[in-house]
């Protein structure tokens, strides 16, 4: 019988609990990231049940939003926490053309209703200041997401004799929007506000762990090649393939660090250079770049991102003749040497443009170009130095 006391206690008072929530939401529109606060005005039980009223309430510049929206919360009596409905609080943030207010107003419905399915067909705004960033010629559009427009009983946009746009001592009876929105039921609410967590995150390389495979062509700036290396029987210029390995961290949405190591290497080589005759096999060379730079994601929606990286280190060459030696003619004078190996390590600056396509939370796939500089003390391998561009496609994972 207690056990019993004590369950029904605990259900009641979690059905009498409000949610207060101080929660903060971001929105990041057009560069811009504009804060609002979401106040549900409802047992906390009811949070996630679709359908309740909504609206936003937009804030006078001068007004501190924070405390605005703690000063509402403390204030709300019994009769208005049954209210039932959400208030978003927020400043709206200038973009100067009302073409531009309109876009964001309305990428601002669909992110929140997205997230907690509120009543579209009778969802209002609020004003609190004069100003509204919309002129009369743009409330047709506006009507089709909002039901009501409450502004102060001084606003000019009282004049435009407009039914649904109402002074906010003069609401009168509800309002619907001139388009029909059906309404969503628990279990469509619960499955699309799963698929838009992850959706949304897409996007979001903040405190994201990352790694990416490449794979690409390698191509040698003219001004670096030389001519055919005699001494180790290697051409480097004439290897294309090249693999990148590359790992960071996102520190935010749009800066973050990386390492980088790039790898390129042939086995064998033919060799068929007028005049030159080998008695031997085995050359080959390879070259490895170790380095270390910062990324930066310039814009991301949805499942693309677009980033750039820049990065130094250290580049070891090595060319390898095996074993054996070579018979060089000219003029009819043969001399003979042996094949020898030349190995070098310079510093190199590489720069690089590239873009990520999510397929899901983890998988993702690379394309990018690369431009990597670099000289060397000697000549080896037929160049004088790992200068170049590469065009790279590949796969990689992110983790948190």
């Amino acid at each position: 019988m207690k056990t019993k006391l004590l369950f029904s206690f605990i259900l009641i008072t979690n059905l009498l609990v409000v949610t207060y929530g101080q929660e903060k939401r971001m929105f990041s529109f057009n560069e811009n990231d504009v804060i609002y606060y979401p106040l549900f005005k409802m047992p906390s039980t009811f949070k996630n049940l679709p359908n309740h009223k909504a609206k936003f309430i937009i804030v006078d510049e001068e007004n501190n939003l924070f405390e605005t929206v703690q000063s509402n919360t403390i204030s709300m009596d019994g009769i208005e926490r049954k209210d039932q409905s959400i208030h978003y609080y927020l400043k709206f943030p200038d973009f100067r053309k009302e073409k531009q207010n309109l876009k964001f107003l309305k990428a601002l419905i669909e992110d929140s209703y997205n997230r907690d399915f509120f009543n579209r067909n009778t969802l209002s705004i609020e004003f609190q200041y004069n100003e509204v960033p919309f002129s009369c010629e743009w409330l047709d559009d506006l009507h089709g997401d909002i039901a009501k427009i409450i502004v102060p009983e001084t606003s000019g946009l009282l004049g435009c004799n407009t039914p649904f746009v109402v002074s906010g001592s003069n609401q009168g009876h509800e309002l619907r929007t001139v388009i029909n929105y059906e309404p969503a039921t628990i279990k469509e609410s619960e499955r699309q506000r799963e698929d838009y967590k992850v959706i949304s995150q897409l996007h979001n390389w903040e405190s994201t762990y990352f790694i990416s495979l490449t794979y690409g062509n390698h191509f040698m700036d003219n001004g670096f090649v030389t001519d055919f290396d005699e001494e180790t029987l290697v051409d480097i210029n004439e290897v294309n393939s090249i693999w990148h390995l590359t790992s960071g961290h996102m520190f935010t949405n749009k800066i973050g660090g990386l390492l980088s190591l790039g790898f390129m290497s042939s086995k064998e080589q033919t060799t068929n250079s007028n005049g030159i005759s080998v008695n031997g096999s085995g050359n080959g060379f390879a070259v490895l770049k170790l380095g270390i730079g910062a990324r930066y994601i310039p814009f991301s929606r949805k499942k693309w991102s677009i980033y750039g990286d820049v990065k130094g280190g250290r580049l070891s060459v090595r060319a390898e003749g095996g074993t054996g030696s070579v018979t060089i003619t000219n003029l009819g004078i043969s001399t003979t040497s042996d094949i020898s190996e030349g190995r070098d390590r310079s510093f190199y600056m590489g720069l690089t443009l590239g873009t990520n396509y999510r397929l899901g939370g983890v998988v993702f796939l690379s394309s990018n170009f690369k431009y990597t500089a670099s000289n060397f003390k000697d000549n080896i391998g037929s160049i004088s130095g790992f200068t170049g561009y590469n065009f790279n496609v590949g796969i990689g994972f992110s983790f948190r």
